[in-house]
């Protein structure tokens, strides 16, 4: 995973990075990973972001380069912002990650003079959300495809069929799937320790956004089924959304208090998945979760929806096992065998990991992307 060998030409041309996510998700750890990656090569870029959002603490804390922005995401004077941080650095090229960065990048960029926009999608957004969000974001993309230099990045071969199917032009999308550096961080945390669970309770784990699209209520209806049947199963949830409200009272309804813990959003991930037995991903729309990459890459047995990039890289019952979208019933049933079978659970794990390192290099994601912005 070294990109020391990764080197720059005359032709570089310095990139303003714009996710105006609210939450972290996948999206936002890819961000980071490229800025680590261009910040070691002394590419010039800066990232911009919401001020004071988990985005900024963390890159603030890695230093890096950054900007934040303090205008809401419905406020059109980002576009200002947006346009005085892009002159004042010089910036060539705007490179948006999340639907509210697609369209404000754009603006930005069409009321500046020399910018170039490239827009890397993470996901499905018509399946991702529903009613006007799915029919707005769908826009945005649309949007993006009739600027004059239009160039899209897709995560998965999921999102580049989804772009085609948008109609962008095939030969402006670059499919550059998600990748993962090596944690160089150490901590004794566990999540037995902020639990306060014993060592021989099965923590199955999911980090992700609390939001509709990631199917957390079916995972915890998935749990209650499989508690019943073997107790000593805990759920450990990783990650912050607009749906948080509505899974704690769901858990509180079905009388899972004592076996799911909500965590919040968590900076250390890779370190508390060292203390999972089973990590799930209960997506009904996905590109490629980086929370998908980091379990695999600690050898956890996955279960997984069989949805997107998820479905295209992994194999059931080889490097995973996957379900129909939404089928909590053998959402249980996958979760009670993976409890009771550890040879199935390290036979899995090790398949995950093998996939991940055959599929996701650090240097490929540097190198494609540089050459979108170069290009």
């Amino acid at each position: 995973m070294d990109t020391s060998k990764t080197t720059l030409n005359s032709q570089q041309k310095s990139v303003l990075i714009l996710d105006l996510a609210k939450y972290f998700g996948g999206g936002q750890v890819r961000v980071i990973q490229l800025a680590k990656m261009l910040q070691g090569i002394n590419y010039p870029f800066c990232v911009v972001v919401l001020d004071n959002c988990p985005m900024h603490l963390k890159l603030l804390e890695y230093g890096l380069p950054v900007k934040s922005v303090s205008h809401s995401r419905g406020d059109p004077r980002l576009i200002l912002a947006l346009k005085k941080i892009t002159q004042e650095g010089g910036y060539q090229i705007i490179d948006t990650h999340n639907p509210q960065a697609h369209l404000w990048g754009l603006l930005t960029a069409i009321v500046s003079k020399g910018i170039r926009v490239v827009t890397t999608v993470h996901g499905c957004y018509g399946d991702a959300e529903k009613g006007w969000r799915s029919v707005l974001y769908n826009w945005v993309v649309k949007l993006n495809r009739f600027y004059s230099d239009k160039q899209f990045i897709a995560v998965s071969d999921s999102v580049q069929k989804y772009l085609t199917a948008l109609h962008v032009a095939p030969e402006s999308i670059s499919y550059i799937p998600n990748a993962i550096l090596p944690d160089d961080t150490s901590s004794e945390v566990t999540i037995q320790k902020l639990t306060g669970w014993s060592n021989e309770m099965i923590v199955v784990a999911i980090a992700a956004r609390l939001e509709p699209v990631k199917g957390i209520n079916h995972l915890i209806a998935a749990v209650a089924k499989a508690v019943k049947v073997n107790p000593l199963i805990k759920l450990f949830i990783m990650g912050e959304g607009r749906e948080k409200n509505a899974l704690l009272a769901q858990v509180d309804e079905l009388g899972l208090a004592d076996s799911v813990h909500f965590a919040g959003f968590r900076q250390d991930v890779s370190l508390l998945l060292k203390s999972v037995d089973v990590f799930c991903l209960s997506s009904l729309s996905e590109g490629l979760p980086f929370a998908l990459l980091e379990a695999a890459t600690a050898k956890l047995p996955l279960v997984l929806s069989k949805v997107g990039g998820m479905a295209e890289f992994f194999e059931h019952d080889y490097s995973a096992l996957m379900f129909p979208v939404g089928d909590e019933e053998m959402l249980s049933e996958h979760i009670l065998l993976l409890a009771s079978n550890i040879a199935m659970r390290e036979k899995l794990g090790n398949a995950a990991y093998q996939t991940v390192e055959k599929n996701f290099s650090v240097r490929r994601l540097l190198e494609e992307t540089i050459a979108v912005y170069n290009g």
